[in-house]
């Protein structure tokens, strides 16, 4: 997956939004996820993520290997 409309650098050191967008290969076609990361100093980095997909298995697999 490759990062989307320059979302690869953070503005904010405590946030940030990040758009992904590739291919599954063995057929399971486009994939596009969002990541959003909040950093505080308590608590680390913590990640949502939001995976759609052509395929409903691609998806799960995506959240699975990042997740």
């Amino acid at each position: 997956m490759e990062s989307i409309g320059g979302t690869e650098n953070p503005i904010s050191n405590a946030v940030h939004t990040l758009l992904l967008s590739g291919m599954v290969s063995g057929g399971g076609g486009k994939v596009v996820a969002k990541c959003q990361m909040a950093y505080t100093a308590s608590t680390g980095v913590s990640l949502r993520m939001s995976v759609r997909a052509e395929d409903e298995k691609a998806a799960r697999l995506v959240i699975a290997t990042i997740g």
